[in-house]
């Protein structure tokens, strides 16, 4: 891996956590998963939970009969999708996007400007597609962010690229991406753009009114308690009525508080702004299992709001993880979708029916889809990819 690879990755980590101290490995920033990992990894030290060694997050037994939910009329899936990745033999990052069919690149779509960095996507219905660009002063600084629109033709082409209105997040760090199925609202997990500090998490959400720019702030940074939250998925749900925030807790000073350690809430009205603190509890880990070594990797809210798509491993960094669907009302596993030997990382298309799965090996990566309790794999599944949206 030359220089300039490496450089590209740091500045991966960075989008979500800061500055390093000193230089990362491959391996450490590979994959989103191995990311969020990082960051838990600072409270897992500290925590007796997090110390101890635990087998496969979720067993067959510890699961309960939880069957695939019933299979609904067949819905084609997505025909493109983007995907970040490095190019072949290991060639510089690129974007593109390609056939979901044939895996062929019917475009390319980079961030504009001098030393250009992607550091989010997200899509809409409609092959419409969100991308964060970070934006860098001469001296290689961070001074915000802008976001970028574009759609797709019939053929895969890049058509309407341009700055999305409301889209200058000047002094911003944009980490986190979502969109509402209609594209009308954004979402946009930020931290100050020079925050230089590996513990400095993303703490605001800045919601975008696509049509006129408008801006509304959530602050995310503490949840009722003194619970300092760090989260690293949005998603939305009821047509952009509800903003989903999935994160982190930890206590401050441990036992002053109690931790409810991982959790999605929910807030309405994601255009008032407000407080996340707020907003309704939809699951937390020990919701989901009474195995208090098992870590969520990811959760996004499905579009009808009714439950919620994780992904769940062993805390300990072990192998194997399941994606399984939640219900928002009680906060129980209500389904497994898939279960793979290695650990995963998903992606939802917009209406939630498509989930794209990707690997954080780089001995053996696989790309694909969940279809019925299956990966589809999408070509070519041997790419090391570091971001996909569809």
């Amino acid at each position: 891996m030359n220089e300039m690879e490496m450089m590209q990755l740091s500045k991966l980590l960075n989008v979500l956590v800061g500055e390093p101290p000193r230089r990362v490995t491959v391996g450490a920033v590979r994959r989103k998963v191995a990311m969020r990992r990082l960051i838990a990894g600072a409270t897992a030290t500290a925590t007796a939970a997090f110390a101890v060694s635990a087998g496969l997050v979720i067993s067959a037994h510890a699961l309960g009969k939880h069957p695939v939910p019933t299979a609904k009329p067949r819905i084609t899936e997505p025909r493109y999708y983007f995907e970040e990745a490095f190019g072949p033999r290991g060639g510089p990052q690129q974007e593109v996007v390609r056939s979901t069919a044939t895996g062929t690149i019917t475009a390319r779509v980079s961030c504009p400007g001098r030393d250009p960095y992607l550091s989010a996507v997200a899509a809409a219905g409609g092959e419409k597609f969100f991308l964060a660009c970070l934006q860098d002063n001469p001296q290689g600084v961070t001074t915000g962010t802008k976001i970028y629109r574009f759609a797709l033709t019939r053929s895969g082409r890049v058509t309407g690229f341009g700055l999305e209105t409301g889209g200058n997040l000047s002094g911003l760090r944009v980490g986190a991406l979502a969109a509402s199925p209609d594209g009308a609202e954004l979402a946009a997990g930020v931290a100050p753009a020079r925050s230089d500090s590996i513990t400095h998490h993303l703490s605001d959400i800045v919601v975008i009114n696509t049509r006129t720019g408008k801006h509304a702030l959530w602050h995310a940074g503490h949840l009722r308690g003194g619970i300092r939250f760090s989260f690293w998925n949005l998603s939305f749900a009821r047509n952009g009525g509800v903003l989903a925030v999935f994160g982190w807790g930890r206590c401050p000073m441990p036992p002053a508080c109690k931790s409810p350690i991982q959790e999605m809430i929910a807030v309405s009205h994601p255009g008032a702004g407000g407080q996340i603190a707020n907003g309704r509890v939809l699951f937390t880990r020990s919701s989901l299992t009474s195995n208090r070594h098992t870590w969520i990797d990811e959760a996004f809210i499905t579009p009808d709001g009714a439950t919620a798509t994780a992904v769940v491993s062993p805390s300990s960094g072990r192998a194997g993880s399941s994606v399984v669907q939640i219900s928002t009302a009680t906060g129980k596993l209500s389904g497994v979708l898939y279960r793979s030997s290695r650990n995963l990382a998903i992606s939802p298309d917009p209406s939630g029916r498509f989930i794209l799965a990707t690997t954080d090996s780089l001995k053996h990566p696989i790309f694909g889809w969940i279809d019925h309790g299956k990966l589809a794999p999408l070509r070519p599944a041997d790419k090391v990819v570091f971001m996909e949206a569809w």
